[in-house]
């Protein structure tokens, strides 16, 4: 399985993609905002660059690539 983060700006430009993922976890509600969390390297670059940002959390899996969330961070 791999797992990518797209990163957007408030405009929706795409701005960078992240590769390094370690682990996403989101937490969709249906009467209340989610969550979204992210481990990243320390090493990562963007590591500390995701806030206020538009992210889109894709997976691969058996040759299938679907977004697993999306939101503000």
């Amino acid at each position: 399985m791999r797992v990518w983060v797209d990163v957007f700006d408030a405009d929706g430009v795409k701005l960078y993609t992240i590769y390094d993922v370690i682990e996403a976890t989101v937490d969709k509600l249906l009467d209340a905002s989610g969550t979204i969390d992210l481990s990243l390297p320390a090493s990562s670059e963007q590591a500390g660059d995701l806030q206020e940002k538009r992210v889109q959390i894709w997976i691969e899996q058996d040759e299938k690539t679907r977004l697993l969330g999306a939101g503000v961070i």
